[in-house]
């Protein structure tokens, strides 16, 4: 991937479960239209303690060794029980190095605001797209959304991070919402 392919993490509330899956599946329909290196996307929902969940979720990426980090690790920051959850399931392989790049190119108050968001309904999407190429838009509004809300970051040097596998500085204080 080039240093300067980017990186967009993105959320969205939803009042109704099918308004959540009509957008997640007009989503994933983005992967056919070229404009995507890779694309990331799930559908989250209140389990019976309030807690967001994964409940569906569908990567281009899966096929590559960190590819199931590239969402699990940005669920980590935005809703830490359903992140954890999407580690358990695909492994951490490459998720440090994830965590730590979003971590450290995010500013901390869009992560806060974007996992607030989650929190203000029964229903959310996330989504991360990643695109090599110069591209205005990559992605359609989240348009039965409630709210939505977006953050891009460069690609930079993840290859040679992910390659290593490992994050060589300890991370500082990271906002967690609540």
């Amino acid at each position: 991937m080039r240093a300067t392919a980017t990186i967009t993490l993105a959320t969205a509330t939803y009042s109704t479960h099918h308004d959540a899956v009509r957008d997640f599946d007009d989503t994933w329909r983005l992967r056919h239209e070229g404009r995507l290196d890779h694309i990331t996307t799930a559908v989250l929902t209140r389990d019976a303690d309030g807690l967001l969940r994964v409940e569906r979720s569908k990567n281009t990426a899966k096929h590559l060794a960190w590819g199931g980090a590239l969402l699990g690790g940005a669920l980590f920051l935005v809703a830490p029980t359903a992140g954890v959850g999407m580690l358990t399931s695909v492994g951490l392989r490459g998720a440090g190095v994830i965590i730590a790049h979003f971590h450290d190119h995010l500013r901390p108050e869009d992560v806060a605001r974007s996992g607030r968001l989650l929190m203000e309904g029964p229903y959310a999407v996330v989504v991360v797209t990643v695109v090599n190429h110069e591209v205005r838009e990559t992605m359609s509004p989240l348009r039965r959304a409630i709210a939505h809300s977006s953050m891009a970051t460069p690609w930079g040097e993840l290859d040679d991070e992910l390659g290593w596998d490992r994050v060589d500085h300890p991370l500082e204080a990271v906002l967690v919402p609540t």
